[in-house]
């Protein structure tokens, strides 16, 4: 079995709120969402970069028993926290997609992606992401679609 990169009283099972994801404990969609919409509006105002990068981890196996890969998300939300700083924020937004909102330039997802990668590194995983940055007018619907749709890299 894989080891688990967080302690295991942070596995208890909590209720879903709809602010956290009940895995990773995370935030969730909806509360990510809305902390980007005030985000936007803080930077307009402050002129600061904003970068929002789409992270995803896909099994390299289709039989990939539930508690291993249960495992390998926990791990991954982890790394991700670890590799962020505290003003940033990261959510699950799908089985295996996460969202990440940082305020730095845009040659930076190089370097966060690479030091998220490094410290997961779960070899039953491919690990891809894309990357947009803040340009004026944009507001949060738009920048998520642009990532959606942005050049896809994998590590």
């Amino acid at each position: 079995m894989k080891a688990n990169l967080s302690p295991e009283r942070s596995l208890d099972p909590i209720s879903h709120d709809g602010i956290h994801d009940a895995l990773t404990f995370l935030p969730a969609p909806a509360y990510f969402y809305e902390y980007l919409y005030r985000e936007i509006a803080v930077i307009e105002r402050s002129r600061e970069p904003l970068t929002l990068i789409k992270l995803v981890i896909t099994p390299k196996s289709s039989t990939l028993e539930i508690d291993s890969y249960e495992i390998s998300i926990i791990n991954f939300a982890k790394a991700l926290n670890r590799s962020i700083r505290q003003s940033d924020l990261a959510a699950r937004i799908g089985r295996y997609e996460f969202l990440l909102a940082v305020n730095v330039a845009q040659n930076t997802p190089v370097e966060i992606t690479n030091r998220i990668f490094e410290m997961w590194g779960d070899e039953e995983f491919t690990f891809s992401y894309s990357s947009t940055q803040y340009c004026d007018g944009d507001k949060a619907l738009s920048m998520i679609a642009r990532v959606e749709s942005s050049q896809i890299y994998n590590l």
